[in-house]
């Protein structure tokens, strides 16, 4: 659904979209990823654009991430000052364009040699990210800038073909199968305190799709 930023204002009570609907929302349409609606309350009126990424942009496979795997905080070129995780190959947008990774969403997280987690940065955005915006200043979640050392950063992206809990944010890396047990028996290995073991009885067999983990980086930070 998408909302024109006038439709909260009741004296603005007249919308027209380029699609000829003059409700305040209206469904993205197949084929049209940019409309325009003009708001008016009778004596003044405002046109305003909005452009929203074909679906099936997310639907496609998430693509190979890199880095910089290093941050020199005191550095004075500003790109030395940070950590960027970009969209790389033959089809990948140049840094600073977009729409870059096929994700909508990101999660980045950054962790020291005890590993702790000191930096949580997320993101989420119906059009998709411009390459290279996923960054890390090299500073922790106070602020602060962290002491020089190695750390692991971890970077989760999600689009329409992944689990809202992130575990399969990559590509498939294979197909197999899977027996799934329906019963178990408990089978005693003898008397006293031996543990028992379970057998199973009855059981099914499962397609497997194996998708790889979220993508981890070391970043080495130096002074």
């Amino acid at each position: 659904m998408i909302l024109n930023d006038f439709s909260l204002a009741p004296i603005l009570n007249i919308s027209l979209w380029n699609t000829g609907e003059k409700t305040p929302t209206i469904i993205p349409r197949a084929g049209i990823t940019t409309y325009s609606v003009t708001v008016t309350n009778g004596c003044y009126s405002s046109t305003a654009s909005i452009t929203v990424r074909a679906s099936d942009y997310f639907s496609q496979p998430i693509q190979s991430i890199g880095a910089n795997n290093g941050i020199i905080p005191n550095s004075s070129t500003a790109a030395q000052r940070q950590c960027t995780f970009f969209e790389y190959g033959s089809s990948a947008p140049s840094l600073g364009v977009g729409p870059a990774y096929h994700a909508y969403r990101y999660r980045l997280r950054i962790f020291n040699r005890n590993g702790e987690n000191i930096r949580f940065i997320s993101d989420c955005n119906p059009n998709g990210f411009v390459n290279g915006s996923i960054k890390w200043d090299g500073r922790d979640g106070y602020g602060n800038l962290v002491q020089g050392g190695v750390y692991v950063a971890q970077l989760t992206l999600w689009n329409c073909n992944t689990p809202e809990d992130g575990n399969m944010d990559f590509s498939i890396l294979t197909a197999s199968k899977k027996i799934v047990c329906d019963r178990y028996e408990w089978q005693w290995l003898g008397k006293g305190w031996i543990l028992p073991t379970k057998e199973c009885v009855e059981f099914h067999i499962e397609d497997v799709n194996t998708y790889s983990s979220s993508q981890k980086f070391e970043i080495t930070v130096v002074y």
